[in-house]
């Protein structure tokens, strides 16, 4: 006894079109990953920006002379370095971030 040709199309197609919906399914996934991550290094590097640019532009009114001003430039200094931290502090969650994806850290619930 032989197989039935139709029951064996039946199946192929079957298996074809699970195939089909997995692939689709991961597929999506992949584009909503990748619009993620384009939308998270968007909002870092806005995030990255501000400082830098505040930074920069504190340095710049000292190199112009502010830095004769005591007054101005112990504010400037004190604003410029709070912007370190604040770079400081973003680039320290963005490690953790990736030690996360990467798998080096992992989650420990903890009831409290």
């Amino acid at each position: 006894m032989g197989n039935n040709p139709d029951d064996t199309l039946s199946a192929l197609k079957s298996d074809v079109s699970k195939w089909r919906s997995t692939q689709h399914n991961e597929l999506e996934k992949l584009r909503l990953s990748d619009r993620y991550r384009k939308e998270f290094v968007a909002n870092v590097t806005h995030e990255l920006k501000t400082p830098i640019f505040t930074i920069q532009g504190y340095i710049h009114s000292l190199l112009d002379g502010a830095i004769n001003d005591h007054e101005v430039n112990m504010i400037f200094l004190e604003k410029a370095a709070k912007n370190v931290e604040r770079m400081s502090s973003l680039l320290a969650d963005l490690e953790i971030i990736t030690q996360l994806e990467t798998g080096v850290l992992k989650f420990e619930m903890e009831v409290f």
